[in-house]
């Protein structure tokens, strides 16, 4: 199957919701899926991922702490399955909003409630 894995952050930025998708990423990876994860581009950090999965690193059109606003969520097509990773502020709504438009399946792993104090 070809999944989309859509998070806010992604290595080489560590964090708990990234680390996540990435090992997702990798296991279903081997388990012989073609994945693709879409997440916002970390500033000027080299990384090698592994060849098994392939990142997109989108560059966000504006960024309020760790949620990019990334308009080109709304052109991910031709997935089997399009997987979201929340709290991805700005994101889930676009995801949500093109999962309308497209008819693919989508689905999301929420992580954890967001708390201001």
């Amino acid at each position: 199957m070809k999944i989309a894995q859509i998070s806010a952050t992604f290595p080489p930025y560590m964090a708990g919701t990234g680390n996540v998708c990435y090992q997702y990423a990798l296991g279903l990876a081997k388990l012989g899926h073609e994945v693709t994860v879409y997440t916002s581009k970390c500033p000027d950090i080299d990384y090698k991922y592994p060849d098994s999965i392939q990142v997109v690193s989108n560059e966000p059109l504006l960024k309020i702490g760790n949620a990019p606003i990334i308009p080109d969520l709304v052109k991910i097509k031709g997935h089997d399955i399009v997987h979201l990773h929340y709290p991805f502020f700005f994101g889930g709504e676009l995801l949500y909003l093109n999962s309308k438009l497209s008819k693919e399946k989508y689905i999301v792993t929420y992580h954890n409630d967001v708390i201001s104090s």
